[in-house]
């Protein structure tokens, strides 16, 4: 089982931090929504870096 740690919870939001060691992190999106008990979308570090360079490009 990965490490998640959440590291802000906001209205609608949050944001989190998973440690494993290997290829895989396992089970983000089901550790998360048993913690929360909502429905979560997760995505990695390299998909947030992609979308705030896209973001940043626009202004």
């Amino acid at each position: 089982m990965p490490l998640v740690e959440v590291v802000e919870l906001g209205e609608g939001h949050a944001w989190s931090l998973c440690r494993r060691r290997g290829s895989t992190v396992g089970d983000v999106t089901g550790t998360l929504e048993r913690a929360l008990g909502v429905p979560v979308t997760t995505r990695a570090l390299g998909t947030v870096e992609r979308v705030l360079a896209r973001a940043a490009a626009l202004l």
